[in-house]
């Protein structure tokens, strides 16, 4: 292949990339709206008590014990703040640009 061939080859790459990059936060933004509309008072009691009898039926082994499993829970909701976070900057860095 040529050089200015490849040029523009990577040229529509990126297009599609900037393209695709778009519509994931398009997605991503109507999801996050679903999920927050879709999460009731009564959904989050009726997910614990599910979560909290599967939890007891399991008998969790004796080398995970509670402080361990508190432990397991804050790293994964640490995890999905930090996701959360990183969103709303980009979120905020694209809403600069676009001012």
């Amino acid at each position: 292949m040529k050089f200015g061939a490849l040029q523009r080859r990577v040229k529509r790459c990126e297009q599609v990339v900037t393209v695709r990059l778009g519509e994931t936060q398009d997605h991503w933004s109507t999801l996050s709206d679903v999920w927050r509309k879709g999460w009731s008072p009564l959904r989050i009691v009726v997910v614990g008590l599910a979560g909290g009898f599967i939890a007891g039926k399991l008998e969790v082994p004796s080398k995970v014990n509670g402080a361990r499993w508190l432990q397991m829970v804050g790293s994964v909701s640490n995890l999905f703040a930090s996701a959360q976070a990183a969103f709303a900057t980009a979120m905020a860095a694209q809403a600069a640009a676009t001012a």
